[in-house]
């Protein structure tokens, strides 16, 4: 465990429509040709991670599958990024769709829902949301540097 205490924050992001067994040895084997093949992998008790097939293809890679304790989801470094980015999702969605559009003169929110959402954004001038998208980007790279 203190190897994996050690390592660096890097994620990588591999997008899917769903998860299961072949997707996940689909995105293992991108990961291992990009970078190489792990001595470990530490995996939650996901049944796409705890079945035989998943098992014996880290196996005959020589990769040991650990599991994190079901009451100790935390200690799974993947889980604490996936938290992070679905909580850094949410400010950017928000902030690209409560940016004016230069063209238009108006947020994508009020484009797509014909109103215009309540709450101390109507004031900003374009320049205001700009400089707040800025702050946004630098509290993300602040903490990807991390």
């Amino acid at each position: 465990m203190e190897e994996l205490r050690r390592l660096p924050k890097f994620v990588k992001l591999i997008p899917t429509a769903t998860c299961d067994t072949d997707i996940t040895l689909e995105g293992l084997e991108q990961v291992f040709t990009e970078f190489r093949y792990p001595q470990k992998i530490l995996s939650n008790n996901a049944t796409y991670f705890k079945n035989d097939r998943d098992r014996t293809a880290l196996q005959q890679r020589n990769i040991q599958l650990l599991y994190t304790t079901t009451c100790n989801p935390r200690a799974n470094l993947s889980d604490r990024a996936i938290q992070e980015i679905l909580q850094n999702l949410k400010t950017i969605k928000y902030v690209i769709n409560h940016t004016p559009n230069t063209e238009l003169s108006c947020i994508p929110y009020t484009i797509i829902t014909g109103n215009s959402p309540d709450g101390p954004w109507k004031t900003l001038t374009e320049t205001q949301y700009k400089e707040g998208y800025l702050i946004v980007r630098r509290k993300l790279a602040q903490k990807a540097n991390k």
